[in-house]
């Protein structure tokens, strides 16, 4: 099985290198990058004319693992590489005999062969990877971090020559949460939105991502801007009820504070009350926000803690 295992970009790494036979395990929460990495996997090793030869896919929710392994084992068509993926791998350990069987057959994969096993679990038991054959390496696909998921979006948006303001992306980032999958379409929206267009705003961003939310993210700006802690309360509650996680709303009460800044920029002068009150609320968000982020807070007490820290009386 190998000592440790491979994260995406090591994973990438391994099948850049094109030396076959390459036989990985592929489990974690983030699915969207298990789907990345069988793309990347064919389109290195196979030639576009002859993909459809040389490709298969199995599910072991519908076949067994000697089928995959058949497909594993001919010869590819033209010369090359075959590429086979599996997935509902987990399946593997409630069927003891085709463990057995994948070991016995991978004991010598064919030297053209590059297999992929698809786990739908995040964290299978060490028991279970330890089954598997030698030849496997393991790559861990972890939910990415905040920066990642902003060097994700950066590189999104270049690629499609648009632009974002750092504090729309943030809301972006916010709202769809750390799932690359629903990242990744709801970016997808707001480019067919855009058309014509080179920027995406916060205003396309609450439009089409805040949805129902967004009401209630109004009136939670509404009541930490009265210092209502009450109100704030069943405004946060509200939003908790609707799925919607505290990091979440700090971004939708970020967004808000900035337009409201923007908006009172010109009529306020640097050093006035209301000019140091915007400064105060925007160092409280950021500490929330790094607080929620970094703590194991039930949902419904950490936005608890939010509200009182932003409704707090100012001096």
């Amino acid at each position: 099985m190998g000592s440790g295992a491979l994260s995406y970009s090591g994973a990438l790494q391994l099948i850049g290198k094109g030396k076959l036979p390459i036989c990985l395990f592929l489990y974690g929460p983030e699915d969207y990058l298990k789907e990345a990495l069988v793309r990347k996997a064919a389109d290195a090793m196979l030639a576009p004319g002859l993909r459809s030869f040389n490709f298969s896919a199995f599910d072991l929710a519908e076949c067994s693992i000697t089928d995959a392994l058949s497909a594993a084992e001919a010869f590819p068509a033209m010369g090359g590489a075959r590429v086979v993926v599996v997935r509902n791998a987990e399946r593997l350990k409630r069927a003891k005999k085709q463990t057995e069987i994948l070991k016995t057959r991978l004991a010598v994969p064919p030297p053209s062969l590059c297999l992929l096993l698809v786990s739908a679990e995040a964290d299978p038991s060490a028991a279970f990877l330890g089954s598997l054959p030698s030849v496997f390496r393991r790559v861990a696909l972890r939910n990415p971090s905040e920066s990642e998921l902003d060097g994700w979006l950066s590189s999104k948006l270049k690629e499609r020559g648009l632009s974002m303001d750092p504090e729309s992306r943030r809301l972006l980032l916010a709202l769809a949460g750390t799932s690359l999958w629903r990242l990744n379409n709801e970016f997808e929206k707001l480019c067919i939105n855009a058309a014509d267009r080179k920027a995406i705003t916060g205003e396309d961003v609450v439009a089409l991502v805040g949805g129902p939310a967004e009401r209630s993210a109004f009136a939670l700006a509404d009541a930490v801007g009265r210092r209502d802690r009450a109100g704030g309360a069943l405004v946060a509650s509200d939003l908790l009820q609707r799925g919607e996680a505290p990091v979440a709303m700090t971004g939708l009460l970020t967004w808000h504070l900035v337009r409201r800044w923007g908006s009172s920029a010109d009529r306020s002068p640097p050093g006035s009350p209301r000019m140091r009150e915007f400064r105060k609320d925007a160092v409280t968000l950021c500490e929330s926000d790094h607080a929620l982020k970094r703590s194991k807070l039930d949902p419904a007490l950490a936005s608890q803690l939010l509200v009182d820290a932003l409704t707090r009386p100012r001096d």
